[in-house]
């Protein structure tokens, strides 16, 4: 299976791979996720509107603020670049094969309900390919990113995972073990049964755990892309693996883990 490092292509025009592109959007991100972590803090066991939307997720007031702060910063630095967020319409370009994705508030649920493990994430795709990606994790003061020539940090400090290669002895990480079985239940019965343990709460978190060797397996199915377009990146950057594929036209389903070895044992029960 070929990797995004593999089919990226740089437009011409454009700015090349190159170290100085590398820093430019990593300071970006960083800097923009920094303010938009000051707003979520801001809000976090505060009270704000709060709205259920068509398909009965949640949507808040705080999502919206950090979504259009995001976006009118984006417009600001890069005009001729298109925005796809979760909460607003997409800004497509004409000009410009680089488009930004977002979602301001990833684990709205954990947000509503006081759990810090929320986040905030950015990712830029070109030419319908992802290459960057940043989670910023508010309460946590933490900002993981990672990309095409951009390894895999912390804060600045290198992310170092754990190389277990067996399911019986690997962490297993998810947002919703109910979400699985309703998309899966024959491959998710045997994933439960047959690791070590299994734990939730997650959402992106799950990934920030994994990449810092702290979980071995991380899983989610029925993902939009603003769920996971973030991630995919920085997992390509590190020593993880993973598995990505489209479920329906618009939802993905993601399961990564640490080692190849393991992530083929969990494939195997699909």
């Amino acid at each position: 299976m070929k990797s995004p490092a593999d089919y990226i292509q740089f437009p011409k025009n454009e700015k090349k791979r190159t170290p100085e592109g590398v820093t430019l959007f990593l300071d970006f991100s960083t800097t923009v996720l920094l303010k938009a972590g000051e707003i979520a803090r801001s809000y976090f066991d505060a009270k704000y509107t709060v709205e259920v939307k068509k398909d009965s997720s949640f949507v808040t007031q705080v999502d919206k603020e950090i979504d259009l702060y995001i976006r009118e910063t984006i417009e600001q630095r890069f005009p001729d670049h298109g925005i796809f967020s979760e909460e607003y319409s997409e800004k497509s370009s004409s000009s410009s094969s680089y488009r930004w994705i977002l979602d301001p508030i990833d684990g709205t649920f954990s947000f509503l309900s006081g759990i810090p493990f929320y986040s905030i994430l950015l990712a830029l795709e070109v030419d319908d390919q992802l290459v960057f990606g940043a989670m910023a994790f508010p309460e946590l003061h933490r900002i993981y990113s990672g990309g095409i020539g951009c390894p895999p940090e912390c804060n600045g400090k290198p992310l170092l995972n754990t190389r277990r290669q067996s399911l019986s002895s690997s962490l297993i990480l998810t947002t919703d073990p109910c979400s699985l079985y309703s998309h899966d239940q024959p491959f998710t019965t045997a994933l439960f049964k047959g690791c070590k343990a299994m734990r939730t709460w997650a959402d992106s978190y799950a990934y920030a755990m994994l990449l810092d060797g702290k979980a071995d397996i991380a899983l989610d199915f029925g993902m939009k892309l603003w769920d996971c377009a973030a991630i995919i990146p920085i997992l390509e950057a590190s020593q993880c693996v993973y598995d990505f594929r489209k479920r329906t036209a618009d939802t993905y389903d993601l399961i990564s883990a640490t080692h190849d070895t393991l992530l083929q044992e969990v494939l195997a029960l699909r």
